[in-house]
């Protein structure tokens, strides 16, 4: 998981904790229990900027059955698997919408960058917003998501799961 490659970067970082560690597990010690992905705040946004960009490319392509499937894989990493809050019928429709305004959806590194993009992170969910560019820079349509913290910590990766695809002004 992506916890536990952040736990094991800081082990090499960290050797007297690595030897602190096996003289705990010689003595019969349960192993301390990994870190919470969420811990690591920066690199629990990078997988949340990294999941709604993947949402930006297959919108792009108009792929939405892959991106219901994708919401429903991400749903299906929880235990127990949480709903399905866009399914590819759900983005079939708002991409009909998003098309009906625009031609394209640009998937370039301003597309990608930190302005189009907003997190806003409440004690148990964070609110992610990642903003479309178009080719007219009107940036009037964004992709809303959910991210579960106590999901996330769980599956040891971030679970973002898609609200809406919409108008800014919806």
């Amino acid at each position: 998981t992506d916890s536990s490659l952040l736990d094991e970067w800081e082990a090499l970082t960290d050797p007297e904790k690595v030897a602190a560690a096996a003289e705990l597990a010689a003595q019969g010690a349960p192993p301390p229990p990994p870190r919470p992905v969420t811990g690591n705040e920066r690199a629990f946004t990078a997988m949340i900027r990294t999941a709604m960009f993947r949402r930006v490319e297959l919108a792009a392509r108009d792929r939405w059955e892959e991106l219901g499937a994708l919401e429903a894989a991400t749903a299906g990493l929880a235990e127990p698997p949480l709903e399905v809050l866009m399914d590819g019928d759900a983005w079939d429709d708002a991409l009909a919408g998003y098309w009906d305004d625009h031609d394209e959806i640009l998937a370039d590194g301003e597309a990608r960058g930190p302005a189009l993009f907003r997190l806003v992170k409440g004690p148990t969910t964070w609110t992610a917003t990642q903003v479309i560019h178009d080719p007219d820079g009107d940036h009037d349509w964004r992709i809303t998501a959910e991210v579960d913290l106590a999901a996330s910590d769980a599956a040891g990766s971030a679970i973002v799961r898609a609200t809406a695809f919409d108008r800014l002004d919806a």
